[in-house]
């Protein structure tokens, strides 16, 4: 396919068109044939406002293709889609979606207990099942930093929007032999557009698990 200014342009054209879409449709694509366009085509997202993009590859025999997508809605892919791309700058991949909170030398069931107690009392939706080891949650907004303690209620509560979704997954890391390592918080981002947001919870994770 011939096009003026090429794929990238092509792409921004896609881009700009998807802006008045809005959250109509879940996920825009476009395959790209150049490695060099995928910093071209996330630097025109960055600057249209995406915050959620993925950036992939496709590999049949010596061909490769490259894969971006970008979202208006606030549902987070998965780390091993979002960032399925070899080859490309880490500035031009989204942030993680994943990330191990903490790792501690508590037997598995008390570290499930004191994840339970400290995602339960923040208020939002929260469903915790024990047998697996694995919750998922929802947030209006922080809810579990000092500063968010003083501020109390505020409007996205009061409208039931829940902002800040994810699941975490307690599990047991294996040592040598047949020892236990320990074990290990994994918080999965779910939803939402503020990495900073996601960082901030799994530092306070992080704090409530090793403070007991």
């Amino acid at each position: 396919m011939v096009t003026p200014g090429g794929e990238t342009a092509f792409v921004a054209r896609m881009i700009a068109e998807s802006v008045p879409l809005g959250q109509r449709v879940r996920w825009f694509t476009a395959q790209l044939g150049k490695l060099g366009s995928v910093a071209t085509v996330v630097k025109e997202l960055k600057e249209k406002g995406v915050k959620n993009w993925a950036v992939g590859e496709l590999v049949q025999g010596r061909t490769k293709r490259w894969v971006v997508g970008w979202s208006w809605v606030g549902w987070r892919p998965a780390v091993r889609v979002a960032r399925g791309a070899v080859g490309v700058a880490g500035g031009d991949l989204p942030f993680p979606s994943e990330a191990v909170a903490v790792k501690v030398a508590v037997d598995e069931e008390e570290v499930g207990r004191r994840v339970d107690e400290a995602v339960k009392g923040l208020g939002g939706k929260w469903k915790w099942d024990e047998d697996d080891g694995v919750g998922v949650g929802f947030v209006a907004r922080n809810t579990w930093s000092r500063a968010a303690r003083r501020k109390g209620r505020g409007a996205e509560e009061e409208k039931n929007e829940m902002a800040f979704g994810f699941r975490i997954y307690v599990r047991e890391v294996s040592g040598d032999g047949d020892k236990s390592a320990g074990t290990e918080v994994v918080v999965r981002w779910l939803k939402g557009d503020d990495s900073v947001l996601f960082e901030s919870f799994c530092g306070m994770i992080k704090r409530k698990v090793e403070a007991q």
